[in-house]
């Protein structure tokens, strides 16, 4: 059995504590799960909670000390993945949801992330929250997003009769970690990714989606399917007529695909046939008083698609695929993919579009697509062997 080393490190990334486990340690990596795990060292007082814990073994594992705990002859330390850090509340502008693609000067959906990263994790002015040399950069720009997060808080206010009216305040407290990190990738393949920096003592985050397309040959004699869970849509939606509401004379369709995803073209359809009919209406171009774009104009076809995306949008990646294959298996090369690479995967004849939400890693490796989950065991094994 493999040794793993094990370090400990304090917020600013200086070195506390190292040991040495000669036994398999079972770490959650599971990006839509951050659950704790558990790893028993020697018997120790310098490590804390908040701690940094990095595991090298056969893979490499970085996270937050959560707990810990003796028995006067050894340290039982829980921990969780470093992004597991932004499980906490937060007060998030509801504002800058623009699910319908009308705002003139969008904020994306990246740059709202990196920005309440920045002010609970970065810039706060309780230095003692405050994660030293943490930074944070956005590589791309989702300006069409909403996760339907009303505002949390009203006021009584006059409108210019003298009548008593309640006016929304466009803020709410929400989870960081389960209603935007999480519903950012799923929703929209916006990932965190972490890359810790001992070195220098830093931590560098990308929020991003990753714009290369993985195409994996499942039924490859180099890869074997743990598990192929494909959500049933026959009960569903499967065929969307959308009517201009202006005229009721124009129309499109969307058709939910076998594999999936959706679209115009009458191809590999999901049947039996569930339709459900719709409407969308155009917008024309809004100006103030001083010419000034108020309102972007958008068209009828743009407004159906977003019909279509309300409707369909969701099971884009509602799937589970679990491909084990060798470390260094040439074709894939799983060890360079992140979580958040999208990825069409390719079995008996048929094309299943993903997204890489999990890994395990032992002599061989496991990865997991889409966001259905069987269990909450997905396990990354270090320094051993997969039990």
């Amino acid at each position: 059995m493999n040794q793993c080393d094990v370090n400990f490190f304090d917020s600013d990334l200086t070195n506390i504590h190292h040991d040495i486990v000669a036994e398999t340690i079972s770490i959650d990596e599971d990006y839509l799960s951050p659950a704790v795990s558990t790893i028993k060292i020697g018997l120790t007082k310098t490590v804390v909670e908040r701690n940094f814990i990095y595991i090298t073994g056969t893979a490499t594992f970085f996270g937050v000390v959560t707990e810990v705990t003796d028995d006067g002859y050894q340290t039982t330390v829980k921990f969780k993945p470093f992004i597991g850090i932004f499980d906490q509340q937060v007060l998030f502008k509801t504002s800058f949801q623009n699910k319908d693609g009308k705002a003139t000067s969008p904020t994306s959906l990246e740059q709202v992330l990196a920005d309440l990263i920045t002010q609970y994790w970065i810039s706060s002015s309780d230095s003692n929250q405050n994660i030293t040399g943490l930074s944070v950069t956005t590589t791309s720009s989702t300006t069409t997003w909403g996760f339907d997060i009303d505002a949390g808080f009203t006021k009584q206010t006059t409108d210019s009769a003298g009548n008593s009216v309640e006016e929304n305040i466009p803020y709410a407290i929400t989870d960081m970690y389960s209603v935007l990190i999480k519903r950012a990738m799923s929703d929209y393949g916006v990932a965190i990714n972490a890359t810790v920096n001992f070195n220098s003592k830093s931590i560098a985050l990308r929020i991003g989606t990753n714009s290369t397309l993985q195409s994996i040959e499942a039924d490859s004699d180099a890869i074997t399917i743990s598990e192929f869970t494909i959500s049933k849509a026959s009960s569903l939606t499967n065929k969307l007529e959308i009517w201009n509401v202006d005229d009721f004379t124009q129309k499109v369709y969307y058709y939910l695909y076998s594999d999936h995803t959706y679209g115009t073209d009458n191809k590999d359809r999901v049947l039996p046939v569930v339709e459900e009919i719709k409407t969308a209406q155009k917008t024309d171009e809004q100006k103030d008083s001083n010419g000034t774009v108020t309102t972007a104009a958008i068209t009828f076809e743009e407004a159906a698609k977003t019909v279509a995306d309300d409707t369909f949008g969701g099971t884009t990646w509602d799937n589970l695929i679990e491909l084990e294959m060798a470390n260094e298996n040439t074709t894939v090369k799983p060890n360079n993919l992140q979580l958040g690479q999208t990825a069409l995967i390719i079995h008996n004849d048929s094309v299943y579009s993903s997204i890489l939400t999990g890994k395990k890693i032992s002599d061989n490796i496991t990865l997991t697509f889409g966001t259905v989950r069987v269990d909450l065991t997905k396990k990354l094994k270090l320094g051993g062997y997969l039990k």
